[in-house]
């Protein structure tokens, strides 16, 4: 497909900085051709390529490119500009700089890198960093951006300047070349080697452009293809380079991600022992039912029966053990080891106490010793006690140890309804006291993660704010690179994607380890009853989830806000701070 014309061209563009700049100016370039502005110091050169390059709006008038208002994606598709200063982005080496603006305009063409490399002769540069080159090596580098760019127009802004006479006029040389294919304007107060290089010089004066172009080239170059590039790494890179002002503010994050993760984990790891405990503790379905006034009464029913007063006797062997009768239903009951008792002189012991018995033989002490065989031990997870449990055949040898001022009902349907009654069931008040404290740490806990998010999102706002501020003069090359706000926010976006990625994984590898250390390694579940165990909501891993995308997008929108530091129409000025 073939395009029209290549002009630049200005109409009545008048322009005032401190002072009048162009007056009502209207000048055709050329397509090609290597044009010098040359002018006193401070009257408007770098203004002037701004204005043709787009990043600076005319106070009055209108720059035309091929006879049509200059669009959106001119910068980025058609210019390249060659500053005095630095024009390299310092977190990416010689390479990167070179293909970026390519890539930012999502141009093709990167298959010509080679060549123009050793054209240039900077392929022993490549992989190095803009701090590493010499003032004369970063004018070939920008150079060579144009070149693999293939640029309509190259504004070089005294590409000279900083350079000694042997390096400058190896760049003039270099434009010169380029200006066969390009056009390429040059401001220089260096009059001489304009003279030397150039095919015609104009001067900025008093707001007027001065002196006379050739006729324009009418040239028909072949439409530049367009290919899709990933500016992701781009943004890795950029992390990298900013690790050490980072390093802080990540290991405060996976501190504070892993403590609140480790707190998460224990609250979670203790409410499943608790309900674990409840769910298989032998007596969490018997009610004690007891007279407001103490007195006898007469309770009865399938599931009631007199209160056994196991605390008349005690047990030889296990002074501290308490004593129970095992429920008629026992489906709930976890069994550590050994069988449910079959006769009368058989029990069970909780794990607790069985290190402690001997032969499998007690001795319960009454108004006559019962010798009992210890057949099972129950399993028990949070909630640890030290029970015997006797069979009910027991009961029925010894009715002498019934009372009739308790009654024990099984199941909570069986309850009496009356107001007379106390009931109690002591497994479901010890998981209520516990949970009354779980409540309670939950609530310091839930304000010291709120405190420290806050003290978080602060540090990592001042942070990012410092970070986006020193980077504003980098984000303004990009931006005369092309770039677009949009691209410039999804860069920031995902540079805080990659950090939040990092904390994230670093916070969780961590919470692993430890996790696993206290679970396997020590004497931890064994003392304290329960272990760290990970939330689930639905599915496996949920929760994770579920906080790994919120954080990560939290923190790509907070760096994202840097782009604040960056606007359009602040370019200028930027740029201008550095020259």
């Amino acid at each position: 497909m073939e395009r029209g014309v290549i002009m630049l061209e200005m109409r009545h563009v008048s322009h005032r900085y401190e002072k009048d700049i162009l007056v009502d100016q209207s000048f055709q370039f050329p397509a090609t051709g290597f044009i010098g502005i040359s002018g006193e110091s401070g009257c408007g050169k770098t203004t002037l390529l701004y204005i043709l390059a787009g990043l600076l709006k005319p106070d009055e008038g209108e720059i035309f490119f091929q006879h049509q208002p200059l669009t959106h994606d001119f910068l980025g598709t058609h210019v390249t500009m060659i500053r005095q200063n630095n024009d390299m982005i310092p977190s990416l080496n010689v390479e990167d700089n070179i293909e970026v603006g390519c890539k930012i305009a999502q141009l093709s063409g990167i298959e010509k890198l080679p060549g123009i490399i050793h054209q240039l002769d900077i392929k022993h540069c490549l992989k190095k960093y803009p701090h590493e080159l010499s003032v004369g090596q970063r004018k070939r580098v920008s150079i060579a951006r144009s070149l693999l760019k293939d640029s309509d127009i190259i504004l070089a802004d005294e590409p000279t300047g900083a350079l000694h006479q042997e390096a400058g006029h190896e760049v003039m040389r270099l434009l010169k070349k380029a200006s066969k294919q390009a056009l390429v304007l040059i401001v220089s107060h260096d009059e001489s080697l304009l003279e030397m290089y150039c095919d015609e010089i104009v001067t900025l004066e008093a707001g007027q452009l001065k002196g006379e172009i050739s006729e324009p080239c009418h040239e028909n170059i072949k439409e530049r293809k367009k290919k899709h590039y990933s500016l992701w790494p781009y943004a890795v890179k950029e992390v990298f380079f900013r690790i050490r002002r980072l390093c802080a503010l990540i290991c405060f994050q996976v501190i504070l991600l892993s403590s609140l993760l480790f707190m998460v984990e224990g609250l979670n790891g203790l409410r499943l022992a608790m309900h674990k405990s409840v769910a298989h503790a032998p007596l969490k379905d018997i009610y004690l039912v007891s007279r407001k006034d103490q007195e006898d009464f007469s309770l009865s029913g399938q599931n009631i029966r007199p209160h056994f007063l196991g605390e008349s006797g005690s047990i030889k062997e296990l002074p501290s053990a308490m004593v129970a009768i095992l429920p008629q239903k026992t489906m709930h009951i976890v069994l550590k080891s050994g069988r449910m008792p079959e006769k009368e002189n058989e029990c069970l012991i909780s794990a607790s106490i069985a290190s402690k018995v001997k032969d499998q033989k007690l001795t319960y002490l009454l108004d006559e010793k019962e010798s009992l065989k210890v057949v099972g031990v129950v399993q028990e997870y949070f909630f640890v006690h030290p029970y015997v449990y006797l069979p009910e055949h027991f009961v029925s040898a010894h009715p002498e140890y019934l009372t009739h001022s308790i009654y024990e009902v099984e199941g909570k349907s069986h309850l009496p309804s009356s107001q007379q009654y106390v009931i109690s069931n002591d497994v479901l008040e010890e998981r209520e006291n516990y949970e009354e404290l779980i409540k309670i740490g939950k609530m310091a806990g839930g304000i010291f993660v709120a405190i420290s998010l806050l003290s978080s999102l602060s540090l990592m706002k001042i942070v990012f704010q410092s970070i986006a501020l020193q980077r504003r003069l980098d984000n303004a090359i990009m931006m005369t690179l092309g770039m677009k706000m949009r691209q410039l926010f999804l860069r920031f976006f995902e540079e805080g994607m990659i950090i939040g990625i990092s904390i994230i994984t670093m916070s969780y590898l961590l919470t692993y380890f430890l996790r696993e250390y206290l679970n396997t390694m020590t004497a931890f579940t064994k003392t304290y009853h329960f272990s760290f165990t990970p939330l689930v909501f639905y599915y496996q891993a949920d929760f994770y989830l579920l906080l790994a995308l919120f954080y990560i997008l939290l923190v790509g929108m907070m760096d994202a806000k840097g782009i604040r530091y960056v606007k359009k129409k602040d370019i200028v000025d930027i740029l201008r701070e550095e020259d």
